[in-house]
């Protein structure tokens, strides 16, 4: 894989190769793809000034993820 993928390509790639080497399971594999996108959106976007988050720091159903921001040093 190049040097120029992002970490997120990186991951994705992971995911995507150990569904192909598990058992059809479309809503499994589905859920999992999910989680990890939001998990590397959410990453990103606690770290951007404008972006905002899906999970962090809001309830989604009847799940609060309690998120206070990053104490980002001064340049």
């Amino acid at each position: 894989m190049s040097a120029q993928h992002s970490v997120a390509r990186l991951w994705n790639e992971a995911l995507l190769q150990s569904v192909r080497k598990d058992f059809a399971r479309p809503p499994v594999h589905a859920r999992n793809l999910f989680h990890t996108s939001l998990a590397m959106y959410d990453a990103w976007a606690a770290y951007d000034s404008t972006a905002d988050t899906y999970l962090l720091g809001k309830t989604v159903g009847s799940y609060t993820c309690n998120f206070e921001g990053i104490n980002m040093p001064a340049e």
